[in-house]
């Protein structure tokens, strides 16, 4: 008997390990901008890293249609960083772990597309 852990491509499995890296790097953006500015909301933040979590549980266990999903928060969650000044974007600014994690989530999306194709029973 074949295990559902032993059918999940390794891409997948890859893939949702960085997805959980960037969530750690997302909590410490958090935690950071709680401390600098008083008017964030770290629940926001919470909010969004669960929605992550959740995407990254998805991809460990090989769910394929986790990559359509992934990539359409991963591009609205790239928007707020465009629209940042760049005198902001330096190497002690939140920002900078910001493109960081974003960095993170795109290649979790390539590797997702680059497991096998979904195959229909």
């Amino acid at each position: 008997m074949i295990e559902m852990e032993d059918q999940v491509h390794k891409s997948f499995k890859f893939a949702s390990y960085i997805i959980f890296a960037a969530i750690l790097v997302d909590v410490i953006i958090g935690v950071i901008q709680s401390r600098q500015d008083a008017n964030f909301e770290l629940s926001v933040g919470m909010e969004t890293s669960l929605m992550f979590m959740t995407l990254g549980y998805f991809a460990f266990i090989g769910k394929h249609w986790v990559k359509w999903v992934a990539l359409f928060v991963t591009v609205l969650s790239i928007f707020p960083l465009l629209s940042t000044p760049a005198p902001e974007i330096n190497i002690t600014s939140p920002y900078t772990l910001q493109l960081f994690s974003g960095f993170l989530k795109i290649t979790a999306v390539i590797l997702l597309f680059l497991g096998p194709k979904e195959i229909k029973k």
